[in-house]
C-alpha cells in the first residue's frame, strides 16, 4: 500500500479529513509530478507532436515537433478576436523541430514574445521570419532564411537536446493521460439524441470527469457544458481509429481552455471543427477543419488551423494528488522513519531513567 494511504490513516486518527481524487488506480508521487509537468506544457504550447508533423495551415501559438515538420503556413501567428491566449514562458521557443523543417514555414510574432526563436535539430529549408526579427538555430544546414532572421547553422548538441526534450514530453504527457484515464466519472455523456449530444452532472466538484465510447462522436451536434469559474472538464474517450464528425453547438469556444479530451486509443483520430484541448499521446491526429485548443499527438496530419487558447485550467485541480502527496515519502522511506522514531523513543526513555536515578554516596 502506498504511503499516501498511510498518511490518510494518520490524518483520520487526528480528526482531519483528506479528500483524494476518485481513481481506479494509484500512482507514485514522481508520476503525479510528471503529469503536472505535462499539463504545464499543454498551457505553454499550442501543438505538441512526438513524431512527424505535416500541415497546410496556420498554428496560432507555439509548436514543438519531435520529428520532421513540413508546414505551409504560419506558426506563432497569434489569436484573432474570437480566440484565447496561452501561458507565457520566455524559455520556450516559438518553434522547435527535432528533425528537418521545410515547406515554407512563416515564423511570426503575433503572440508577443520578447525574442522570436526557432530551433531545428537537423536542416532548415525555407523557414523565415515574417513581420519580425528572429533567430534560427539549426543542428545542420540553413537555406532560404530571409534578411530579418539571424541564422546559426551546425549548432553542436542541438539535435540531442531536442531529442531529450521530446523524450521528456512524451513520458510526462503519457503519464498525464494515464492518470486522467484512471479518474472515476462524475459526469454523464448523453448520446440518445444525435442533434443534442451533451453532458450532465449533479456534481459541484471543480474537476468534472466523463468517460465515453468515441464511436458516439461520429456525427451529430455536440454541446459542451457551461463550466463554473475554476471548473475543468476531462473527457476520457475510448476507441481506436475514431472519426469525430460531431459539430460543435451552443456558445462555441467559451470554455475551450478548461476542457481536455483524453483519447486513450491508437490509430488515426480524425476531427472536423473541434473545441477543447486534444490529448492523444498514442495516436495520429488528423484535422479537416479548425482545432480550438492545445493538440498533443504522436503524429500530426493537418488540413486545418490549430487555434489558441491553450489549456489554462488549474494544475492543482487537474492533478490534485500531486499537491497532496508531493511531500509524502514512499514506502521504503516510511520504514526508515518508523525505525528512526523508534530509536529516538528508546534514547529518550533511557535519558528519563538515568535522570530519575539518585546519586549514590
Amino acid at each position: 500500500m502506498r504511503a499516501r494511504f498511510a498518511l490518510a490513516a494518520l490524518a483520520c486518527s487526528a480528526g482531519l479529513t483528506i479528500a483524494m481524487p476518485a481513481s481506479a488506480a494509484t500512482f507514485t508521487s514522481a508520476q503525479y509530478a510528471q503529469a503536472v509537468a505535462g499539463a504545464q506544457k499543454m498551457q505553454e504550447l499550442n501543438l505538441v507532436v512526438f513524431g512527424n508533423a505535416a500541415s497546410t495551415s496556420e498554428i496560432e501559438g507555439k509548436a514543438f515537433v519531435g520529428g520532421n515538420l513540413s508546414l505551409g503556413g504560419n506558426v506563432g501567428a497569434g489569436a484573432d478576436a474570437n480566440h484565447q491566449g496561452y501561458k507565457v514562458n520566455a524559455d520556450v521557443a516559438t518553434l522547435t523541430v527535432g528533425g528537418t523543417a521545410s515547406g515554407g514555414i512563416h515564423v511570426k510574432n503575433g503572440i508577443g514574445v520578447p525574442t522570436v526563436t526557432a530551433n531545428v535539430g537537423v536542416n532548415s529549408s525555407d523557414t523565415y521570419f515574417d513581420g519580425t526579427t528572429g533567430t534560427l538555430n539549426a543542428g545542420g544546414t540553413i537555406s532560404g532564411l530571409n534578411n530579418t532572421g539571424t541564422g546559426n547553422a551546425n549548432v553542436a548538441g542541438l539535435k540531442t537536446s531536442i531529442d531529450n526534450q521530446t523524450s521528456t514530453l512524451m513520458s510526462n504527457m503519457s503519464t498525464l493521460s494515464q492518470i486522467l484515464a484512471s479518474y472515476t466519472a462524475n459526469t454523464t455523456f448523453n448520446a440518445s439524441d444525435q442533434n443534442n449530444l451533451n453532458f450532465s452532472t449533479a456534481s459541484s466538484a471543480s474537476l468534472l470527469v466523463a468517460s465515453i465510447d468515441g464511436s458516439k462522436l461520429a456525427s451529430g451536434t455536440l454541446f459542451l457544458p457551461t463550466l463554473a469559474a475554476g471548473q475543468i472538464l476531462v473527457v476520457n474517450v475510448s476507441g481506436n481509429g475514431l472519426t469525430m464528425g460531431a459539430n460543435p453547438g451552443g456558445a462555441g469556444n467559451a470554455d475551450n481552455q478548461n476542457v481536455i479530451w483524453n483519447f486513450t486509443g491508437t490509430g488515426t483520430m480524425t476531427f472536423n471543427n473541434w473545441n477543447g484541448s486534444i490529448l492523444a499521446t498514442g495516436a495520429t491526429v488528423k484535422n479537416n477543419s479548425q482545432l480550438n485548443g492545445t493538440v498533443v499527438a504522436s503524429v500530426f496530419d493537418g488540413h486545418g488551423e490549430v487555434h489558441l487558447g491553450t489549456f489554462s485550467g488549474s494544475l492543482q485541480t487537474l492533478v490534485p494528488a500531486a499537491f497532496s502527496v508531493s511531500a509524502v515519502p514512499e514506502t521504503a522511506t516510511w520504514m526508515m522513519m518508523i525505525l528512526g522514531f523508534g530509536a529516538v523513543g528508546a534514547a529518550l526513555r533511557g535519558q528519563r531513567r538515568r535522570a530519575g536515578q539518585l546519586p549514590t554516596r
